[in-house]
């Protein structure tokens, strides 16, 4: 007999915790490799910008997606929410992670760091707000 699948709640809590934690991994390890190899600076540059806008745009389309994400109702349990809102929720998750991964990237290219902690910090920001007790509306 196969293993019981788990409850769907406890797998939200389990992929948001994990995408948490793969976005601070990419983040600081980006931030110490890119140190390591070069000075970083403070500058500002168009690719910077380019990010920042990019990474801007991935939040708003992720904002979008939460304001079409449905309450869950008195009748509704947590785990029948997060069975019909799981995938939903990842996508959200995964869009807010997204800025993160931009701003490693853009901090291996460039060297610049103000651009990288902005877009760490609205990723890390979106993905504490939006963590799986306030999203459920647990």
């Amino acid at each position: 007999m196969p293993p019981a699948s788990p409850a769907p709640s406890s797998a939200a809590r389990t992929l948001h915790a994990l995408l948490l934690t793969s976005t601070l991994i990419v983040s600081i390890g980006a931030f110490v490799v890119s140190r390591s190899i070069a000075a970083l600076s403070s500058a500002v540059g168009v690719l910077d910008w380019v990010a920042i806008l990019v990474g801007l745009s991935g939040l708003a389309i992720a904002l979008l997606l939460r304001s079409r994400l449905p309450a869950r109702t008195g009748g509704q349990t947590a785990d029948q929410w997060w069975s019909a809102n799981l995938g939903r929720a990842v996508a959200l998750w995964a869009l807010f992670e997204f800025p993160a991964m931009l701003g490693s990237v853009t901090l291996f290219v460039t060297g610049h760091l103000i651009p990288f902690i902005a877009l760490v910090a609205l990723a890390l920001g979106g993905l504490v707000s939006l963590a799986p007790g306030r999203l459920g509306g647990e």
